[in-house]
């Protein structure tokens, strides 16, 4: 696990949004690309940050025998060879517009899958495609790599005060089944047992909720404080059903009867109000 820290600069009460994203399943014949587009045009349009929290590409290749099936490739993947090339350029040239509001791309199961079986980190291939392009541009932002789980440590800085107070969000990409009852609820019950964070970001089961909790701890100076908590599941952009062209051609979702899912991201602001009790303020927009 690895904890990274970013600064913000703010304005005292301002609001400072996030935007977390998961499962676009990129390269998938299922995969939503203008849904995509129209939510990083969002998150661009509001100076938020952008999380993906994994499997950013579908990459089921030819030698993956147990779940390949050439339909389930997006056309402009059909009838070639070097498929995780070209999937890579288009991922690249969709994401380079919105380089420097992303944070961080991290690994899913698919990435993984991918390192394990054809020795090949993706994700690393197009952070690193994306960082040159921001270098190339002037622009010293710089992509992180995520793992699997980590903290990103967001250091809010006031402007007219100079103090600052750190925020905790948890990226994790998720495992397990679909969770058809629960949607995923237990999991993150169960991560708050372990972790302490402000926001969680996760995905994998491709649900699209926010959970809100309260942490009562006590203040350096002997107050009770009340400390929000959002854990938030992400979305995904692979649509589980569509209009069959073809009976024996239907997504892996059909197959197994698994209920549609909702398409798209979700935002988070936050901010912190006060000088002297440092309120911090959390709200989720799914």
């Amino acid at each position: 696990m690895q904890i990274h820290k970013i600064p913000i600069q703010v304005s005292r009460g301002e609001w400072q949004w996030f935007c977390g994203m998961s499962d676009l399943h990129f390269g998938s014949a299922y995969c939503d690309e203008n849904h995509i587009k129209k939510d990083l045009a969002e998150a661009k349009e509001r100076k938020a940050r952008i999380l993906i929290v994994g499997d950013v590409f579908d990459l089921l290749l030819p030698k993956d025998l147990k779940r390949f099936k050439t339909s389930d490739l997006a056309k402009y993947l059909q009838n070639r060879d070097d498929i995780i090339n070209e999937c890579l350029k288009r991922c690249f040239e969709l994401l380079k517009d919105y380089a420097e509001f992303i944070d961080i791309i991290s690994l899913g199961n698919h990435e993984f899958d991918l390192i394990k079986y054809h020795s090949t980190d993706i994700v690393l291939l197009l952070i690193e495609l994306l960082n040159q392009h921001l270098q190339s541009s002037k622009n010293n932002h710089k992509i992180i790599h995520g793992g699997i789980i980590g903290y990103l440590q967001y250091i809010f800085s006031c402007n007219s005060d100079g103090g600052k107070r750190n925020t905790n969000i948890l990226y994790y990409h998720g495992k397990g089944g679909e969770a058809p009852m629960t949607k995923g609820i237990l999991d993150v019950q169960r991560m708050k047992i372990n972790y302490v964070y402000d926001v969680l970001f996760t995905g994998h089961k491709h649900n699209l909720w926010a959970d809100t909790s309260i942490n009562v701890i006590p203040s350096n100076h002997g107050l009770i404080q009340w400390r929000p908590c959002r854990s938030v599941q992400c979305g995904t952009y692979q649509k589980a059903y569509d209009i069959e062209k073809n009976v024996s051609s239907i997504s892996f979702e059909e197959q197994k009867a698994f209920a549609p899912k909702e398409i798209g991201c979700a935002f988070v602001k936050i901010r912190w109000t006060g000088h002297q009790t440092n309120k911090l303020e959390i709200k989720a927009e799914v």
